[in-house]
Parts: C-alpha cells; sequence; structure tokens
C-alpha cells in the first residue's frame, strides 16, 4: 500500500543515491524500493522483514531477507550500503487500539530506528559533509 510516508522516503532516498546497494529495514511489501527504483532503476535493493508474507509481496522490489533489525550486525558487514532506508513503527507499544492480525501489530509498534542503519552505511557524515545516507521518519504516534 503506497503512504504518503513512502512517497516522500523514496523521493528523499532517490535524491541521495545514484546507485549502488541499498537496504530497506522493514521493507513489507517493498514499497520504497519500488518507488525508489521508479525513479532511479539503478540501485539493487535488500529488503529486511521478520514477515514471510510481506517478504513474498516484495519480491521483484527487493532481494528479500528474513530477519529483523537486530540481525543485521550478524549478516551484513559494517559499511556495505550506499543507502539505507526504514519507515519504523509510529505507535509506542501498548498505545492505542492494538490490531487483531499480529504481523500488523508488530509492524506498527516495536525496535524503531537504530544506530543500525547507520551501521550499514559506506559513507559517514564526516567523510562527505552531506550526512549519512540513512533516511527514517521520525515517529509520529504516542
Amino acid at each position: 500500500m503506497t503512504t504518503t510516508d513512502s512517497v516522500i522516503l523514496a523521493r528523499e532516498a532517490s535524491a541521495a543515491c545514484t546507485g549502488g546497494l541499498a537496504f530497506d529495514l522493514g521493507t513489507g511489501a517493498g514499497e520504497v524500493p519500488r518507488l525508489v527504483s521508479e525513479m532511479n532503476g539503478s540501485i539493487v535493493w535488500i529488503g529486511l522483514d521478520t514477515c514471510p508474507e510481506s517478504l513474498r509481496l516484495s519480491r521483484g522490489a527487493v532481494l528479500p531477507v528474513l530477519a529483523g533489525v537486530g540481525q543485521v550486525p550478524a549478516l551484513f558487514p559494517v559499511g556495505i550500503a550506499d543507502l539505507v532506508t526504514a519507515n519504523p513503527p509510529y505507535f509506542v507499544s501498548g498505545s492505542g487500539r492494538p490490531s487483531p492480525d499480529p504481523a500488523r501489530e508488530g509492524a506498527r509498534r516495536g525496535g524503531g530506528a537504530s544506530a543500525i542503519p547507520v551501521r550499514l552505511c559506506r559513507r559517514s557524515s564526516s567523510e562527505t559533509g552531506r550526512g549519512v545516507p540513512a533516511y527514517i521518519p521520525v515517529g509520529r504516534g504516542t
């Protein structure tokens, strides 16, 4: 499902990276990589998600990896990516009405952003002066 957040995130990511290897953490159905690829087809995407059903939907947009964000350090070397995107959960655990679907509930609440996207990136802000190419929207729900 295309959301405003996905479109904005994809637009920012496309402008930041002209090619190379990108990771989408919590890729779901791969909407952000799919949108970026429409704008910039020279990026190879690896999509991580803990939901096998979502990864099946992401095929064609990403190289799917069944894993959580916490598993990234064991799976990939530091500095491998040219770009990292994540559209994190927006709600604090225990807030709002829970979804009856466990996979959807897990996507709405949970881990959120961490230092892992920065560890995946090839360039740091000190090396480029432009900031780390990791795009993670700030959570809006409480």
